[in-house]
Formats: C-alpha cells, structure tokens, sequence
C-alpha cells in the first residue's frame, strides 16, 4: 500500500491531476487483474504517461494497458516503451479502444509468430495503423493476422501445386517449422507481381483461402 501511494504521489508531481486520481487509477489496473507488483514495476507509470498523452482518462487507458499487456505477453518493464509506441500509433489515427482489440484478437497469431511483448508490438504497429486507415474492423484485423499466419504453414500438396502450376514457391517458414516473421512474408508476397490478377487470386486463396477478412 505504501508502495502504491508513493507511486501515485510521484506521478502527481510530475503529471496533470492529483494523488487521488491516480491511486484510482491504480485501482482500475487491480480490478482489470494487474497485481501491486506488476504496477509498481512499470504499469502503473506507462498507463499514466498514456493516459495524459493521448487526453483519454486514467481508468480507461487502465483498461487498455491491462488488455494490451495481457494479449501481448509483455513484461513490466516493457510497457513504458509499449506506451510510447501506442501513442506514435494513435498520432497517425488509430484510437487506443482500436489498437487493444487488435492486439486482443492478434494474440493467437503472436503465438504462432513466436514473439511477444515489445518486439511483437514494435513489428505489427505500422500493419496495425494500415488496416484502420483501410477501415478494417480492428477484431476482424487481428483475426485475419491469425488466419494468414496459421495458412503460411503450407502442407505438401499446396507447396506441390504452386510449384507445378506457377514455378513458385513461397519461403513462409523456417526449416525448424517456425513462421519467419512479417517482413519476409510481405517479401515472399513481392513474388506475386510478376503474375496476372487471376494467377494472384487462385494463389492467395490456395495458401491463405478466401475468407473475407484474409483477403
């Protein structure tokens, strides 16, 4: 307790509001499942900072970090930079609510990717920013990010068939069976310029099929 209220003692310091507001703060990060140590190492600093930079109130940017640090695995000591680059993200147009229902739906397509935290916020953030401009719905945008993640893993006869039918193959993933990441997926799919659009559409869809949100 002690903790907790020099933290929000501090941060009435140096921030707009006063010790109050952020001990309710605090609060919403306990009652969203944040534990005193988890605040007092990182949290409760990094939603605070968010909270004052973006002009959203403190409980409900509580609510995001929670949810964003959860789906995202994040360590404590990650958040402050996690923050910051949700900030940079909210400069080009995508409101916060935006962002933590992508990262709450992308959450399975980060486990397949192998990466959490930080590095996974760093490396999804810009894609994040692409499909709200495009007006894509931020829960169908990180399922499709599942969807195209999981279909990177072709089986055999996909991996047959596109070499007989276009002489292409498509290098998604590592000989240790692991997705190679975002970058070199938009590099492999450089691939698909030198084909017609009806030569591109039957590729797509035989790798990552013709969801709606896929495509």
């Amino acid at each position: 307790y002690k903790g907790l209220l020099n933290l929000a003692q501090e941060l009435g310091n140096v921030l707009p509001g006063n010790t109050a507001d952020f001990i309710k703060m605090e609060n919403a990060l306990v009652q969203q499942g944040i534990s005193t140590d988890k605040i007092l190492n990182g949290v409760g600093k990094a939603t605070a900072y968010l909270a004052i930079q973006s002009g959203n109130g403190l409980d409900q940017t509580a609510e995001w970090m929670a949810k964003t640090q959860d789906a995202t695995g994040a360590l404590d000591s990650e958040m402050m930079g996690i923050a910051d680059t949700m900030q940079r993200v909210k400069y080009l147009g995508v409101e916060l609510a935006n962002q933590t229902s992508f990262w709450s739906n992308a959450a399975p397509a980060l486990k397949m990717m192998r990466i959490q935290g930080a590095s996974a916020v760093k490396e999804l953030a810009p894609l994040n920013a692409i499909f709200d401009q495009k007006a894509i719905d931020p829960s169908s945008a990180g399922n499709a990010m599942r969807k195209i993640v999981k279909g990177s893993f072709m089986d055999d006869r996909t991996k047959t068939d596109l070499k007989a039918k276009y002489k292409l193959k498509l290098d998604l993933v590592d000989n240790k069976g692991e997705f190679k990441g975002i970058k070199n997926l938009l590099k492999e799919l450089d691939k698909l310029k030198n084909y017609s659009t009806e030569a591109k559409i039957d590729i797509v869809e035989s790798v990552w099929g013709n969801d709606a949100e896929v495509a």
